[in-house]
């Protein structure tokens, strides 16, 4: 029943990983930094080779940063899967987000030797990205709100 409780929220981390890479398989098809307007003055799609991570840090890590990506996606599954009990669904959904949008990147890499970023914000400078950071951001933002709520409610309920 713990394993089964666990895996509940397999799909949403799939649902990231298959969506990354059929956004990654369309951008394929442009030119690299051929820019692509999307929304005229507020983003554009431009494909980019990231040999980092995020905002191309450790650019040029290789190996390090494909086993350092496989082992956190690989721990934070088994943690889901095993350890279910006592984690908000909230929590949950979040960690399953930062896994999937780790898979994707992770078999960008794998495949390619550099992660495909193509979403380019023209508003604001930012660095150019991909929907896998999106899931990783956004995954991790509700991971870190449902903390802060559930230590609220425990705070609440002993005091």
């Amino acid at each position: 029943m713990q394993l089964r409780r666990g895996c509940s929220g397999v799909w949403i981390a799939l649902a990231a990983a298959v969506a990354d890479r059929i956004s990654k398989a369309l951008v394929m098809q442009t030119p690299v930094g051929a820019p692509v307007e999307l929304l005229p003055g507020v983003a554009r799609v431009r494909h980019a080779a990231n040999t980092g991570v995020a905002f191309s840090l450790f650019s040029g890590g290789g190996f390090a940063i494909i086993a350092l990506t496989a082992v956190l996606v690989a721990g934070l599954s088994a943690w889901l899967l095993l350890r279910p009990e006592g984690q908000s669904r909230m929590l949950r959904v979040g960690l399953w987000l930062v896994v999937g949008g780790g898979i994707g990147n992770l078999y960008a890499r794998l495949a390619y030797g550099y992660v495909i970023d193509f979403i380019e914000l023209t508003f604001v400078r930012f660095a150019v990205f991909n929907v896998a950071d999106v899931a990783i951001c956004a995954g991790a933002a509700v991971a870190a709100v449902a903390l802060i709520l559930d230590e609220r409610r425990k705070e609440s309920s002993h005091g």
